[in-house]
This record gives C-alpha cells, structure tokens and sequence, in this order.
C-alpha cells in the first residue's frame, strides 16, 4: 500500500482575458470561484483522465479523499490548458510522497518532470497546456506511514541501518535508558506495545524512546512521556489469554513535519490472512537465550504462518486473537527484550505491523 499526500494550488494567470463562454474544443471550461477561494478541480471520470479549460483564476487539486486514504492502484491524470498569452502554474503546500532517487513508485508528474518526497513542485510554470500525472498511491492524512529509510534496500540483516525503521519505539523507566520492551508508533499520539510489557507499570514510570539506535548513546534519540496505559480489556495474562495488546496515549504528539521520516508510523493492517509472509522483527532485545541485550537496532526476517499450523507445534494456547511466525529450521527469532515490538510485513513496498 503506497502512501501519497499532496495539496496543490493551481494559477490560471490570464495577460489575454478570454472571452466569456467561448468554447474551446469540447474541453469544458472551468471558471475560478471568488479571487479569495480557490476551487477545487472536479475528479477525473471513470477513464481516470480529465482535460480541462482554466480561466484566469486560483485552482486547488488533491489526492483522492484527501486527507483520508483511498484503494490501492489509484491514478488521476489532468491536462490544464490555458487561452493564448496564459500562464498556468503549479505549487504544492503540502507534499509528502514515498522517497526514491528516480521517483520509481509514488509521484507527481509535471510535464514529464516527477516530484516525490518531501518537495513537490513550487511555482511551476507553463505558457498554454499543462499535464499533471498522479503515480499510484493512497494518502494517510498528515503523515506517510509505512516507509523505511533504506539506503541499501536490503531486508533481513543482523543490523539495521539507523533510524531504518522510524516507527520503532523502545520502552525505558522513566529516565532510564536501558529498554525492556518495544513497541510501535501507530499516529501522532499513540505506540502500541504488549500488555505484558506494561503489567504492574504505572504511566508516570515509562517513557517512549523514538529516533533511537545504539543504546546508551546520544544519537538524536527522543523520550516521550506516557499519559496513560490502555490494555485490551481482554487480555489477563502473558500465559495464553491472548489479547496481549496495550496502547501508550503519549503525554505530547509527534510533530512528523518536523522530522523528515526519522519518526513515523507504520500502517495499520486491513482485515484479511497474514499467512505464509515474509515479516521483519525489530529490537534490542538478547542475541541468545539468556545473552546480553543488544546496544544496536537489530531485526530478522521470519515467516508467517496459519494460526492451525502454530497450534500443532504450541497447542490449543494459540487463539485467533494470536499470529505466529518464525523459521522452520530454526536459529531465527525474537528474544526476551524484543516483546511488544514491531512485526511487520511487506505490502507493496510500505510496510504494515501485523502483530505485538
């Protein structure tokens, strides 16, 4: 699932005011709203495509159901065209669209110029016609989710690159810097951990380590104070009730727009199986049982599996409420201290969390 998010303002300038009501081909010809309000071009029809006629004025386009997400696959293309002697430009104020060195899956086509990122297109301009090309994507509100900082592309090494996974939070006592538990950023607001991981803790004794890699070092690590504890109301213990999820409501939000993808969420899962997947386990907890626990981000690739599979290997303890997932040979999993951490699986280059 890609993540897109763009607000754009389009300025049909006119140096020729065309005439009122002339035709121009069967191009419709879209006339602006008052000078202080910027109308919104109408959606493409079912072909995916619109042309359009701009008359000298202020325009706004965005993605679909913008600010909220919409399906997978989703392209808009619009071609602009202005009267002789005018002048259309594009800006963008609000920009956020997968990173990539050749703009490959997520962007903003301009006149055959693609814009992904952080940086759109700032007072673009064009004398007659103007084409503008949405790549396939869905927005996610004020924050794309679900995109690793990657340099190498690489999945399942020993160590991660730093801040490779920015949703990745560490659990610590309150000034403390040793974590036991991790955890995940879902919004601005909120990391999901394991209920056990907060069992006979109190809010005012945790905090959320964000932006962090090598423990014990000062690396543009952030601490978050947590307002409050939600465990799911069915869980009762670490020993096979299941519902082993817990919600830390941050004392302060996330300012995203600030932290240029060093600190953002993962995406939530749709319903549906995550059976038989590759997925990535992330933390700093033990190499080995009974080890010492790592200073450095780690992660391992492990593969799903269906929860009728795990049940003949652990027994009736696993529930639908439970995802189970390892490596059939074995030497490969999470440790004591990754607990609550992220489990995520690959879905079109974002990545979603599947499971605490």
């Amino acid at each position: 699932m890609f993540r897109l998010v763009l607000s754009c303002l389009v300025l049909g300038a006119a140096l020729a005011k065309p005439s009122p009501g002339e035709a121009y081909g069967e191009v419709p010809e879209i006339s602006p709203r008052l000078k202080s309000e910027a109308q919104p071009l109408p959606e493409p029809d079912s072909k995916e495509r619109a042309s359009y006629t701009l008359a000298a004025g202020s325009y706004s386009v965005t993605s679909p159901n913008y600010p909220d997400n919409y399906p997978n696959g989703v392209y808009r293309s619009y071609t602009l065209q202005g009267r002789d002697g005018q002048t259309i430009s594009i800006s963008c104020e609000r920009f956020n669209v997968e990173s990539h060195s050749s703009c490959s899956y997520d962007f903003l086509s301009v006149n055959g110029q693609r814009f992904c990122g952080f940086t759109g297109p700032n007072r673009q301009r064009q004398h007659g016609r103007f084409r503008q090309h949405g790549g396939s994507g869905s927005p996610s509100g004020d924050q794309c989710c679900g995109v690793a900082n990657r340099a190498s592309r690489i999945i399942g090494g020993v160590q991660t690159e730093v801040n490779e996974y920015p949703w990745q939070a560490g659990l610590v006592s309150t000034g403390g810097s040793r974590t036991w538990c991790g955890g995940t950023v879902i919004n601005n607001r909120y990391v999901l951990t394991a209920a056990h991981c907060t069992a006979g803790q109190s809010a005012s004794g945790i905090q959320v380590l964000l932006r962090e890699h090598r423990i014990g070092t000062s690396d543009g690590e952030m601490r978050f104070s947590v307002a409050q504890i939600i465990d799911h109301p069915s869980y009762t213990s670490a020993s096979g009730s299941g519902y082993d999820f817990s919600l830390l409501k941050l004392s302060t939000t996330i300012d995203f727009s600030s932290l240029s993808n060093r600190v953002a969420p993962a995406c939530l899962p749709t319903g549906g199986e995550f059976s038989n997947v590759n997925a990535i386990v992330s933390g700093w907890g033990t190499t080995s049982s009974g080890g010492s626990q790592a200073t450095v981000l780690r992660e391992v690739t492990v593969q799903t599996m269906t929860n009728d599979q795990c049940r003949r290997a652990y027994g009736s303890t696993i529930n639908s409420s439970m995802l189970c997932a390892g490596v059939e040979a074995g030497g490969k999993d999470s440790c004591q201290g990754d607990s609550g951490g992220p489990l995520v699986t690959d879905r079109q280059r974002t990545l979603q969390r599947s499971s605490a």
